[in-house]
C-alpha cells in the first residue's frame, strides 16, 4: 500500500464502529503523515491519546503514546516487561513513550486496531501505577488488569496436558 492509501484507510476506519477517533491530521518534516487519534480502552477512564505516523521511506507505521506517570522507573520497567513483545517503552524527559509498529506490507485494519489497543492498554497500565491519569484504578484491580497473569504465575503454570476423554 502507498502512504496515501494507508492514511486514507486509517482516517476511514476512525469513527466507523471502531474505538478510534481522529482528532488531528498534521504534517511534519520527514513524515508522510502524522495522525492524532484517541482510543477508548476497556477499563480505563476516558480515552487515551495515541499518535500514528509513517516516516518517509519507512516500512512500518509507528504508534506511540506518552505517559507522564510518576511511578518509579523500576515499577514501569517491570510492567513493560510483562507486556506483549510488540509493545516497547522508552524513558525520555517527557515521560515514558510506549511504542508499537504495524508493517506496511500486509497493512490491515486488524493489525492497526490491535497495535493501537496494546499501546493504549500499556499506557493506561503505566498511568495506573501511580494512581493517576487514564489508567487510574487499573493497577488496583480495574477491568483491564484482571485476568492478566503475573510473570511469576506464568513461570509456575504447569505444562499443558490433554483433558480426560469421556468413556465410550
Amino acid at each position: 500500500m502507498t502512504p496515501d492509501e494507508i492514511k486514507s484507510a486509517i482516517t476511514g476506519w476512525s469513527n466507523q464502529g471502531t474505538a478510534l477517533q481522529l482528532v488531528e491530521d498534521r504534517s511534519e518534516p520527514g513524515a508522510d503523515f502524522v495522525l492524532g487519534l484517541r482510543t477508548s480502552t476497556h477499563g480505563s477512564v476516558g480515552t487515551i491519546p495515541v499518535e500514528v505516523r509513517l516516516d518517509q521511506g519507512s516500512d512500518r507505521v509507528t504508534v506511540t503514546s506518552t505517559s507522564t506517570s510518576t511511578a518509579s522507573q523500576g515499577d514501569i520497567r517491570s510492567l513493560l516487561d510483562t507486556r506483549p513483545g510488540g509493545v516497547h517503552g522508552d524513558n525520555s524527559s517527557g515521560g515514558t513513550v510506549i511504542t508499537g509498529h504495524v508493517y506496511t506490507d500486509g497493512f490491515s485494519k486488524h493489525a492497526l486496531i490491535r497495535t493501537v489497543a496494546e499501546v493504549a492498554k500499556t499506557r493506561a497500565l503505566v498511568d495506573g501505577l501511580a494512581g493517576t491519569g487514564a489508567g487510574a484504578g487499573l493497577a488496583s484491580g480495574g477491568d483491564l488488569g484482571q485476568g492478566l497473569p503475573t510473570a511469576a504465575a506464568v513461570q509456575e503454570t504447569p505444562a499443558w496436558s490433554p483433558a480426560a476423554q469421556p468413556a465410550q
